[in-house]
């Protein structure tokens, strides 16, 4: 039988918890948890994609609200 990985989905880590939103975290914690997935082996991440995750979950919960 095979076993899990340590990491099942990006969703998932065994120290943080299921379906976690980096976004939900204060910039210098979510910087912090960016990089360590990045040496833990994930693919390249670009320098600003912090900011522009940051900026697109904006417009998201903004256009959410205008929507509703």
């Amino acid at each position: 039988m095979n076993e899990l990985p340590e990491v099942v989905t990006h969703n998932y880590h065994p120290e943080r918890g299921p379906f976690r939103n980096i976004c939900e975290l204060p910039h210098l914690e979510a910087d912090r948890v960016l990089r360590e997935i990045a040496a833990a082996g994930a693919r390249a991440i670009k320098s600003n994609y912090l900011e522009r995750r940051f900026a697109t979950e904006e417009w998201l919960q903004s256009e959410k609200q205008r929507k509703l």
